[in-house]
């Protein structure tokens, strides 16, 4: 008999604790709603006029930023057009310069090659000689 007696007051307990707690959370609501003041028509116009304000004042910056970045833009494109001019009328002399260049190498090239062999030749002599020496002494 003591298990039928839990088993139906124990939900019936649980349920009217819940009914309770859901009834205080209305009347605390309910306090807090009173409470607070209520927004009146001319501080929502107040509210409003704040807000386009800042939107213009966000606007008109934005505005001026992509003012600047054009300004930046159409600098940088005459930039460009300028030196591929210059690019198209140096581009003969610079050929020019290039193969003048190449030429240039080409001789020192050669000229280097023979004067670091005559350079290795004389040090492969003087070693020799050198070898011949010290085998003779000892």
């Amino acid at each position: 008999m003591s298990i039928d007696f839990f088993s139906i007051i124990f939900p019936l307990v649980t349920i009217l604790i819940g009914i309770i707690t859901a009834l205080i959370q209305a009347l605390l609501i309910d306090r807090q709603r009173k409470k607070e003041p209520k927004e009146t028509l001319e501080n929502r116009v107040n509210n409003l006029s704040k807000s386009l304000t800042e939107s213009i004042q966000l606007i008109n910056q934005i505005q001026s930023e992509i003012k600047e970045r054009q300004t930046v833009a159409t600098k940088l494109q005459q930039d460009i057009q300028s030196y591929e001019e210059i690019v198209k009328l140096k581009k003969p002399e610079i050929e020019a310069v290039s193969i003048l260049l190449r030429g240039e190498l080409k001789k020192e090239g050669r000229r280097s090659f023979w004067q670091n062999f005559l350079i290795n030749v004389l040090f492969f002599i003087l070693g020799a000689i050198v070898s011949i020496i010290i085998a003779t002494v000892i």
